[in-house]
């Protein structure tokens, strides 16, 4: 059933509430629920929210009493408390290839089926760590989802796709020379924090590049169109909207949101997209 225009009015306002919060006031879990079509505007009460709080409780309950003379060894500690609440406790598995599973990227979906993407179960962990007050984040890694945990000067990277199992630097060196190539070797940015932003956009990615696979062009542009009012600054959504626009004959409306593109892409894409601009502009004038 489509959204009716008060459910689209509806979804616009919790959206544009969402990106007036500064980053460390946004529950990720919370906000990946919000972002999903389908979701009401209050989340309590639904079944998402119970199980949500069913999470939180399980590790409230083995995280209270944190065992003596535990010192260098705490955060690995949590980290197997994150585990044993996820993937011990309530079974959540990962799914590495959407194809197998099409709402791996939708968290309400991953909530229901405990199976889920990198990224949506990563999201879980954060949720339920930041409910105990632990410090944790994504990383910038590329070609997989990692997490860091953080307790004053100790850091600790673990990987949410395998139970929140710590990594070494030879497991994150092995991992990039998976991804990169043999001569691949680990560089400050590998290990740079994203936002919950960031992470957020990273799972409303998956949702678009499955919908653009199956060529569902309207669903991906609604799904880029909602990252654009959650997180208006990010220059990529724009430039993204105007393909898939491209793609679906709006040349003109195309035409626009490259033009913000352009505004505040970086020095490296201004030239790039002016070029296009400017080939569009010639076509449109050409097929008035």
């Amino acid at each position: 059933m489509s959204p009716t225009p008060s459910h689209k009015t509806d979804m616009r306002k919790r959206l544009l509430a969402l990106a007036d919060q500064p980053d460390h006031a946004l529950d990720p879990a919370f906000a990946a629920l919000m972002l999903e079509a389908d979701q009401p505007n209050n989340l309590k009460g639904t079944a998402a929210s119970y199980q949500l709080a069913a999470l939180r409780g399980a590790l409230a309950g083995t995280a209270n009493v944190v065992p003596r003379q535990i010192g260098e060894s705490l955060l690995y500690w949590r980290a197997d408390r994150l585990g044993d609440v996820i993937t011990g406790q309530f079974d959540f598995t990962c799914v590495d290839d959407d194809r197998d599973m099409p709402d791996a990227a939708r968290l309400s979906k991953v909530l229901e089926s405990r199976a889920g993407s990198p990224v949506a179960l990563g999201l879980l962990y954060m949720h339920i760590a930041q409910s105990q007050g632990w410090d944790i984040e994504g990383l910038s890694f590329p070609g997989t989802f990692l997490l860091r945990l953080s307790q004053g000067s100790r850091r600790l990277i673990v990987d949410p796709s395998d139970g929140c199992r710590p990594l070494e630097t030879y497991d994150l060196r092995d991992f990039l020379k998976a991804i990169e190539g043999v001569h691949a070797e680990l560089r400050p940015h590998h290990y740079r924090s994203l936002s919950v932003r960031e992470v957020l956009l990273r799972l409303q990615n998956l949702l678009k590049v499955r919908l653009l696979r199956e060529d569902d062009l309207e669903e991906a542009l609604k799904v880029v169109e909602r990252s654009m009012l959650f997180a208006p600054g990010h220059a990529d959504s724009w430039y993204e909207a105007g393909l898939i626009k491209f793609r679906l004959g709006r040349v003109q409306e195309s035409i626009e949101d490259f033009e913000v593109y352009r505004q505040v892409c970086d020095e490296e894409n201004r030239s790039r997209i002016s070029t296009l601009l400017s080939q569009l502009k010639a076509q449109a004038a050409s097929n008035p």
